[in-house]
């Protein structure tokens, strides 16, 4: 009880209301709460009052040392590794090999599945947000990427909307298909979209040819996933070359600008390392590989407008809420 004393004429300090040691403190305590509050106050300055309040301090037990300092390095620890995995995937695997090993990892959550609370939750308030923001009539055709299991897909075809929608996880389209039978879905990549305006070829080919695409739809953080920054602006010109009058209602995993980011002298150091021995790729700001998501870049308001502006775009709603969103106009000077 001796050692509680302290802490609760600390908390008397801080609190607005006066505080009654005889509510909460059994009767052998009074004495010594009265002692420790008859001693004279201890100026708020200076040296001495530094030193007083240093030696009015519990002592901390051993043990409670030694796991601190254990928890510090193991922290340490973890964040070397995260830094290293992060450098290591980032520069080694080759950005055509990232969407595959994405891809199975995400296989393996059995949560997003039809029948566990995922799929049934429907539009998230975010894109709630961001279809008002830009209105679509009823029976728009509407382009719907990484839609995996169908989350996004089944609110858009109650609604009335005609999908085409894709993804690169057989398991999770063949359960898209089964909750939306009705729509028309794809086993395809973000780099298909890219091949079939390019080159006209690829399993997405076919909207150069069909009916026009009124809206575009990035599934549930997916534009983060799209990396480097070259390769997202190389998707939004194709997505334009497709649909040129058409507006991407983005969903991406937001960094928020007032964040002091900074890679850490680890992974800065990784990094020469990995260039000084030939690494293919490099990472850029807020580049990540998680052992559960896979590649993802964690993108801030910089980097929503550098994108907009590159592949002539208007940014016309930004949401930096728990699931960010972002509504891109096309430009209509820029074609």
């Amino acid at each position: 009880m001796c050692a509680l004393v302290p802490q609760l004429v600390k908390l008397e300090k801080f609190t607005t209301r006066s505080f009654d040691p005889k509510v909460s403190l059994p009767s052998e305590s009074l004495d010594l709460y009265c002692a420790a509050m008859s001693k004279p106050p201890v100026r708020s300055g200076g040296w001495g009052a530094g030193r007083q309040a240093r030696s009015d301090a519990p002592n901390v037990h051993n043990w409670v040392r030694g796991f601190l300092w254990l928890d510090a390095a193991i922290q340490r620890a973890v964040n070397l590794q995260d830094s290293l995995r992060d450098e290591l995937f980032l520069a080694w695997v080759p950005p055509d090999e990232r969407t595959a090993l994405t891809t199975m990892l995400y296989s393996r959550e059995g949560s997003y599945m039809p029948g566990r609370g995922h799929v049934e939750r429907g539009f998230f308030p975010a894109e709630e947000y961001a279809f008002r923001a830009r209105p679509l009539k009823p029976g728009s055709r509407i382009l719907l990427g990484a839609a995996g299991t169908g989350r996004e897909l089944v609110t858009l075809v109650d609604r009335g909307f005609d999908v085409v929608a894709f993804d690169p996880c057989a398991t999770f389209a063949d359960a898209a298909r089964f909750v939306a039978p009705q729509a028309k879905f794809i086993d395809a990549a973000y780099a298909d979209v890219v091949a079939a305006a390019e080159n006209k070829s690829g399993p997405l080919a076919f909207l150069n040819d069909e009916a026009p695409i009124d809206g575009i739809m990035f599934g549930w953080g997916s534009l983060s996933h799209v990396l480097p920054h070259i390769e997202r602006v190389r998707l939004f010109r194709a997505l334009r070359k497709l649909a040129p009058q058409a507006p991407i209602y983005a969903s991406f995993l937001y960094r928020p600008e007032t964040t002091d980011f900074t890679r850490g002298r680890a992974r800065n150091a990784l990094k020469r390392i990995f260039t000084m021995l030939g690494a293919p790729n490099t990472s850029e700001k807020g580049d990540h590989f998680s052992p559960y998501i896979g590649f993802f870049s964690a993108l801030g308001r910089t980097e929503i407008d550098e994108l907009a502006n590159e592949s002539s775009y208007d940014v016309i709603h930004f949401d930096a809420g728990a699931d960010a969103y972002a509504v891109f106009e096309p430009h209509p000077a820029k074609k």
